[in-house]
């Protein structure tokens, strides 16, 4: 969404590719900020666009309290699979390109 409002904020960045693409984003005259892109620590980042009058690097702090959620553990997950999946259905249904 920052980025439809020509907004950033970019936490480290190693890529050199990525790193050319938000050089590109910021004036010349402030193209020096950029290189602090491998320097940034945990929680800190560079804010730039529309939303800033200036490049800005700034620290977040995790939120208190902390959101009461967590990551879908996709890998038990995959392994596991549903119990009621019916793969030949599945198959048959592709193959006939119909729809239940």
């Amino acid at each position: 969404m920052l980025s439809q409002c020509s907004s950033f904020i970019c936490l480290r960045i190693t890529n050199p590719d990525d790193q050319a693409y938000v050089r590109g984003l910021v004036p010349e005259a402030e193209g020096d900020l950029t290189d602090i892109l491998t320097s940034l620590g945990r929680g800190e980042a560079l804010v730039l666009g529309e939303a800033a009058p200036l490049p800005t690097r700034v620290q977040i702090y995790k939120p208190d309290p902390e959101p009461q959620s967590n990551d879908v553990d996709y890998f038990t997950s995959w392994r596991e699979g549903p119990d009621d999946l019916d793969v030949e259905g599945i198959v048959n249904f592709w193959r006939t390109q119909t729809r239940k």
